[in-house]
């Protein structure tokens, strides 16, 4: 298995798409009591609402649990975002459970939304804090899905090279694109 894939994707859109695809590969995201993998957005903006709202067209079995952006605002509108992308697919209603009480903001709300019951995390947030997120959430023992780039430097690449391994120890899947 391989702890860090790096996909060639025009968009994030077509990688969450994708995940649909590459994600029963790594069953170990699944928990034991439930058939439903449960994700966590940490980022809100336009790639955080793309994740979602490729999520709503996606098969049976994903469900968006979490919310998290440095800023209320934009956390708040992608809430409010998903709502009516809920009456857009009415027979997909339950893809999106996130109460006002799991959406979180502030700059370390990633790990707020990553301590919940989720599964994946996907991390639609500036490449700068990628490194810190993705440790977090390997620290947690989640799946990460994280928008390109990756990292912004050198400095950066080595820590990624370094979550890399720590994942695959783990038994943990990060995906790129």
């Amino acid at each position: 298995m391989h702890a860090m894939v790096g996909m060639h994707r025009r968009s994030f859109l077509k990688t969450a798409a994708a995940a649909s695809a590459v994600l029963p590969k790594y069953a170990s995201a699944l928990s034991s009591t439930s058939q439903t993998l449960k994700v966590a957005i940490v980022g809100c903006g336009r790639s955080g609402y793309k994740a979602v709202e490729t999520l709503f067209r996606l098969s049976p079995g994903v469900k968006v649990v979490a919310l998290a952006d440095a800023f209320e605002d934009c956390a708040l509108d992608l809430l409010k975002k998903a709502s009516s992308l809920a009456e857009k697919y009415p027979n997909k209603r339950d893809i999106f459970d996130v109460p006002p009480s799991r959406v979180f903001w502030g700059l370390d709300a990633y790990k707020s939304a990553i301590d919940t019951d989720a599964d994946i995390v996907v991390l639609a947030t500036p490449p700068v804090f990628r490194p810190r997120e993705t440790e977090y959430a390997f620290s947690k023992n989640k799946h990460v899905l994280m928008e390109k780039p990756i990292c912004v430097d050198s400095v950066q690449a080595r820590k990624m090279y370094e979550l890399a391994e720590v994942a695959s120890s783990k038994g943990l899947t990060a995906i790129s694109g």
